[in-house]
């Protein structure tokens, strides 16, 4: 995969609203309230999440994504919004 530094910005914590749902443009944790939709393929893997110095894994943690990068629906829980390039997008930080 390539990857490309596009900057520091600012992150602003959000909450799925009650009957809301929200798009969401990174992998998120399994145990979150995802809005399964009709087209889309969901994978899962566990990751390492804390890893000590000499790269022994201390905790792991499984997560979604959808299989060719679509955005996820969240119905429940919290996510950052991030403005980049005058569009804003929705993350999870693990």
């Amino acid at each position: 995969a390539n990857f490309t530094f596009l900057g520091q910005f600012t992150a602003k914590k959000k909450e799925v609203g009650e009957g809301e749902k929200k798009e969401i443009h990174s992998i998120v944790k399994r145990e979150n309230n995802v809005l399964v939709k009709e087209g889309s393929t969901y994978l899962s893997e566990t990751i390492p999440l804390y890893m000590k110095k000499e790269r022994i894994v201390e905790e792991f943690q499984e997560v979604l994504f959808e299989k060719e990068g679509k955005p996820i629906f969240l119905t429940g829980g919290e996510f950052y919004n991030v403005t980049y390039n005058g569009e804003d997008e929705r993350v999870i930080f693990l």
